[in-house]
């Protein structure tokens, strides 16, 4: 099974562009993939923290 995990992002662009990145090698292949993603608010300054969980199914 093959996985990728886009790590924690306070930017929500930045987390798009490396989401993307991690998906292409599985659009190219054609392999079909679940993507489990969080996003949580961080108390100490408010921001949002996004990541990911790319697995090929």
């Amino acid at each position: 099974m093959k996985t990728k995990i886009v790590e924690f992002c306070e930017d929500k662009k930045e987390f798009q562009e490396r989401l993307q990145e991690a998906l292409q090698e599985f659009v190219e292949n054609q392999e079909k993939v679940k993507i489990y993603y969080s996003v949580t608010c961080d108390p100490a300054n408010s921001d949002m923290i996004y990541s990911a969980l790319i697995v090929h199914i």
